[in-house]
């Protein structure tokens, strides 16, 4: 039995005044932020807003002070490995691919965490990404940016995780694959996967997700459900220059 269904009634992540600092620089300040079992919850704001340091601070890959629960466990003192073994992943902003092995290492040591589970999952994320099927055995550096972003995604997925922190996912990405991607968002539902979402294309962002988090200069500035942020008079005069 997975966390989430033990765990029915608790958030699937919760971050309880999270900061995260590096020496005398604070990226997030006092961050409170919950994503319920298969919910998936953006995170915007401008660049610099602090936004992939709380994803980083989140799984231990930052210097963090405050506290992390998953379902309602206290995950705080956890180690990233820890983390991973317990169902949290994150697929971080620039890909972070071995570009010397092949896709398929790639996607075995990502589910280094979960082996009784790889197989089934591997066939999963490969139906989900037949471009990575078909470039099975190549070395992942040459695979396009596109194709590259579809590896660290399914990367990511391969330890079979109940909540997934994406990192930019769309970012530098043709039309086409950006849509890939987002269909791929949206598929984490049916897999009964929650996620935090943190992406440049806001209005796609909030189109597929439920809620929303805006985060400016380290701190979480306002909060709504994702179609209340896109109807929000400030927000659009903020991202997109519109005045309503």
């Amino acid at each position: 039995m997975s966390a989430s269904e033990k765990h029915t009634t608790d958030p699937a992540l919760e971050l309880r005044g999270v900061t995260i600092s590096y020496g005398a620089i604070r990226a997030a300040r006092s961050v409170d932020l919950t994503v319920g079992a298969g919910e998936i919850v953006t995170l915007i704001g401008p660049n610099g807003a602090g936004k992939s340091s709380t994803l980083m601070g989140t799984v231990g890959l930052a210097p963090r002070g405050g506290a992390v629960l998953m379902y309602g466990e206290d995950v705080s003192n956890a180690s990233t490995e820890q983390l991973v073994r317990k169902g949290l992943t994150l697929s971080p902003e620039g890909r972070r691919i071995f570009g010397n092995l092949s896709v398929a290492e790639n996607l075995r040591l990502g589910g280094a965490t979960a082996r009784k589970t790889a197989g089934e999952t591997e066939e999963r994320l490969l139906d989900a990404f037949p471009k990575l099927r078909a470039r099975y055995g190549q070395q992942a550096g040459t695979l396009s940016g596109g194709e590259q972003q579809m590896l660290a995604i399914a990367r990511a997925l391969m330890s079979n995780p109940s909540i997934v922190l994406l990192d930019e996912p769309s970012l530098g990405l043709a039309p086409k694959i950006v849509d890939t991607i987002f269909e791929t968002i949206e598929q984490l539902r049916t897999w009964k996967i929650s996620v935090l979402l943190v992406e440049q294309d806001i209005e796609r962002a909030l189109e597929v997700s439920d809620r929303g988090y805006v985060m400016s200069h380290g701190e979480i500035q306002m909060t709504g459900t994702s179609n209340e942020l896109l109807t929000n008079a400030n927000l659009k005069e903020m991202f997109f220059g519109e005045n309503a």
